[in-house]
């Protein structure tokens, strides 16, 4: 059942838009974190500290939910790449590119026909920025 939001625009009404503020915010985790489990718990408690000061104190057992990471980095790591890099090569090595773009540029939080965006950046949008296009 959805989730009652404040002023939402047509969106999923789901309240996701927190989960996305870190990005822009410059304040979320990345799947780089994991993999320093230090890094990785002291930023995660950050967050929760913020959230709690912005929409008030819930529950929440912090520690409890970042143990289990260190064992999810490990099982992770075979899997991530630096995608910017991996791009790149297969350019220099004039590979072909298969790309999707059913998330249009008009759904992009800068590009697109705001407020009516999402906030994790369209793929169309990232390949153009990852490509230099943008």
């Amino acid at each position: 059942m959805p989730l009652q939001c404040c002023d939402s625009i047509g969106t999923t009404k789901r309240c996701i838009g927190p989960a996305y503020s870190g990005e822009a915010s410059r304040s979320g985790l990345r799947v780089r974190h994991l993999f320093d489990h230090d890094t990785f718990a002291g930023k995660f408690r950050k967050i929760v500290e913020d959230r709690f000061k912005r929409y008030g104190h819930f529950e929440s057992d912090t520690e409890g939910e970042i143990e289990p990471y260190k064992h999810l980095a490990e099982q992770l790591r075979p899997f991530v790449i630096d995608s910017v890099a991996y791009v790149h090569d297969a350019l220099a090595a004039q590979k072909k590119i298969l790309t999707e773009g059913a998330n249009a540029l008009m759904l992009d939080i800068d590009f697109g026909t705001y407020p009516y965006v999402t906030p994790p950046r369209p793929r169309s949008v990232v390949l153009a920025l990852v490509l230099g296009c943008l």
